[in-house]
């Protein structure tokens, strides 16, 4: 999990930053079990908030997986704040096929509608709940279900472009 920031074309730095994660199959399969979430960007520091500019997912499958129909939802949360969702995805869409990807943006409220992967858009978050916190992936799911199939070579990356609000100063870092 680097994490890195982007240079301005100017040259200096941007207070954009991202971070990776690469989840194996092994990884994947346990993402529906209770209380399975992996991190993506690391806890900011006290009084600092991370904002999500847009988080980017994508499945390499050799195999795809068996999913039962309704199983949720990929979706990145602060912390352990599971009703709180930053941003989310449909799993069927992203992880039975090879080949798909899904770009998605911060919670704005209404569902979007999307062409081959739909992406949903929540309520707004509790600043509480987000403040000094980590930001993680997971599968929300309906019930605890199990995920078969898929190949020991698949991977999940998952990357996150955020910005760092400083509560106290007002300033992004």
């Amino acid at each position: 999990m680097a994490d890195s920031i982007f240079l301005s074309p100017a040259g200096g730095e941007s207070l954009i930053h991202q971070a990776t994660v690469v989840l194996t199959d092994a990884q994947i399969k346990t993402m529906t079990d209770p209380g399975v979430l992996f991190e993506v960007v690391e806890a900011p520091g006290a009084n600092k908030i991370l904002l999500i500019e847009s988080v980017f997912m994508v499945s390499d499958l050799i195999s795809g997986y068996v999913l039962p129909s309704n199983t949720g939802f990929l979706t990145v949360v602060y912390g352990e704040y599971l009703d709180d969702a930053a941003t989310k995805c449909n799993a069927d869409e992203l992880l039975t096929v090879a080949g798909r990807f899904a770009y998605l943006l911060p919670l704005m409220g209404a569902p979007s509608v999307g062409h081959e992967l739909d992406v949903y858009w929540g309520p707004v978050e509790t600043l509480a709940n987000s403040i000094d916190q980590a930001l993680k992936v997971y599968a929300e799911s309906p019930a605890p279900y199990t995920w078969t199939g898929g190949n020991i070579a698949n991977t999940l990356t998952v990357t996150v472009a955020y910005l760092v609000l400083n509560l106290t100063t007002g300033l992004f870092e």
